[in-house]
């Protein structure tokens, strides 16, 4: 079983530092974005309780600056970044007040037959940033505390043109989590590294097939649990007309995963521990006794299973629809391998120049297949509508309603919660410099 490579993050940057070494110098054009939401929020059920717990409703208040960068010499290369800032507070919930951080940097380097790309990205969010989501898309949901996840991303790419129909590529991820100031749920820190290689040929004008690679490593960084992930994809897409498409993929895959627990004894009798160090002391009947040794208990274990997703895209001047269904293997913020179904539903469309209106349902279900934990298996749903009207160049008025419930599959329980979002968009007029 693979462990956390402790020098991940420089090899692959040393992979993509061609994609963002170029764009450096003799700029054809400069161009920067700034912008500022304004938003209020009500939720009914910020905590996300329960129907056997009393809920607790609240109104917060967001700040949101951010400000895009961007150069590019037209089919040479591009390098853009953007930064975001979220400030929000809460009315009547202690110390849930939040400010965070979004950074997203990208790159590219073009020639006449490859691409090379690199993408970093670093972000700071908590579980109570209910513009975000009313819950961690992947924690444990039992989150009564404020909790920071904060994630490093690194992703450099190359794709090569074979021939005028036939392309390969090549994308290497590597993404670093971790928590700070949990004290109420068992989130875990992790690393998730990942290969990625595909090749895809327009067999005609309407009909594209291809095979997709993959392998992914999850490491928890206490050693405690780690896994593999193997999967081996045939990719068709089928060109409708100029608006719409369907893409399917679907394949094998096989998840290797390794769990490691300490085992204390104490005047030999032996228990288990999901922490890092045994106690000095345990109590036995009436008897307080020392801990005298300890010992590390590791167990294997594979998983074969099926790995599959459909899209569907339409998109006119004024209409868009997207439907997407998938099955597959991600990690848990609770330290586990989950298999995960989901299916979306986004509507957007246009009325007037002004008016707008959007359409969002989803539904996804988690169950863990490998690691222990299963507090954090779940199934979701989702209901959000929304209205946009721009006031004139460059305001914009949004209005969004959404509905989620859950369902914890541990102890049955459900809970909804309702929000209603009120967000003013100013987005400045862009700067641009052409040289």
């Amino acid at each position: 079983m693979a462990k956390a490579k402790k020098n991940h993050f420089s090899t692959l940057f040393c992979a993509g530092l061609v994609a963002g070494a170029s764009p450096c110098v003799c700029a054809e054009e400069w161009v920067i974005e700034p912008a500022i939401n304004l938003q209020t929020t009500y939720n009914d059920n910020i905590r996300l309780y329960s129907e056997n717990v009393e809920k607790q409703s609240t109104t917060s208040y967001s700040l949101e600056p951010k400000i895009k960068f961007k150069a590019t010499e037209l089919m040479r290369w591009e390098t853009g970044l953007d930064v975001m800032a979220r400030m929000t507070r809460y009315q009547d919930v202690d110390d849930v007040d939040s400010n965070n951080v979004f950074l997203n940097f990208n790159s590219g380097w073009f020639t006449e037959r490859s691409k090379w790309r690199l993408n970093a990205s670093f972000k700071r969010n908590t579980n109570f940033d209910t513009d975000y989501d009313t819950q961690s898309t992947n924690s444990s949901l039992l989150l009564d505390d404020h909790t920071e996840e904060e994630t490093i991303t690194l992703k450099p790419s190359v794709e090569y043109q074979m021939t005028e129909s036939s392309v390969i590529g090549l994308v290497l991820s590597s993404a670093d989590i971790e928590y700070d100031e949990v004290r109420t749920s068992n989130l875990r820190d992790y690393t998730y590294d990942s290969a990625r290689s595909y090749l895809y040929t327009r067999v005609s004008e309407s009909q594209q097939i291809g095979v997709t690679a993959e392998y992914a490593e999850f490491d928890r960084k206490d050693d405690s649990f780690a896994y593999d992930k193997t999967s081996f994809n045939l990719d068709y897409t089928y060109y409708i007309n100029e608006s719409s498409q369907a893409e399917i993929s679907i394949g094998d895959r096989t998840v290797e995963s390794e769990s490691t627990v300490l085992i204390c004894n104490a005047s030999g009798t032996e228990f288990s521990v999901s922490t890092n160090e045994c106690p000095p002391t345990v109590t036995i009947g009436f008897f307080t006794v020392p801990v005298t040794s300890f010992r590390y208990e590791t167990t294997t274990q594979t998983e074969d299973g099926t790995d599959i997703s459909f899209t569907y895209r339409y998109a006119t001047e004024n209409t868009s629809h997207n439907l997407t269904a998938a099955q597959s293997v991600s990690p848990s913020s609770v330290g586990t391998a989950q298999e995960t179904r989901n299916i979306r539903y986004q509507l957007s469309y246009r009325d007037t120049e002004r008016l707008s209106y959007s359409l969002n349902l989803s539904g996804s279900k988690y169950e863990t297949f490998a690691g222990g934990d299963i507090t954090s298996d779940r199934e979701t749903y989702r209901f959000e509508p929304g209205v946009n009207y721009k006031l004139d160049k460059y305001w914009a008025l949004n209005f969004r309603y959404s509905y989620m419930q859950r369902t914890l599959a541990s102890s049955n329980l459900e809970s909804e919660s309702n929000a209603l979002y009120l967000s003013l968009y100013l987005n400045w007029p862009k700067l641009a410099s052409t040289y």
